[in-house]
C-alpha cells in the first residue's frame, strides 16, 4: 500500500468506528494492520537509495 492509500484506508476506518459500523476491537484491530503496511512503506522509502 502507499501512502495515500493508508491514509484513506485509516479515515474509512475511522469513519466507520464513529458512524458505529464496527466496534472498538475491529477498529483497533484495522488500525494495527495499517500501521504494519505504513511501517513497510517507511522501510521501503528508507532502502530505496540501496537500489540506486
Amino acid at each position: 500500500m502507499t501512502h495515500k492509500e493508508i491514509r484513506k484506508a485509516h479515515l474509512e476506518n475511522k469513519k466507520l468506528h464513529d458512524d458505529k459500523a464496527i466496534n472498538f476491537q475491529e477498529y483497533i484491530n484495522k488500525q494495527f494492520e495499517l500501521l504494519n503496511e505504513l511501517n513497510k512503506e517507511i522501510d521501503r522509502l528508507e532502502n530505496l537509495h540501496i537500489f540506486f
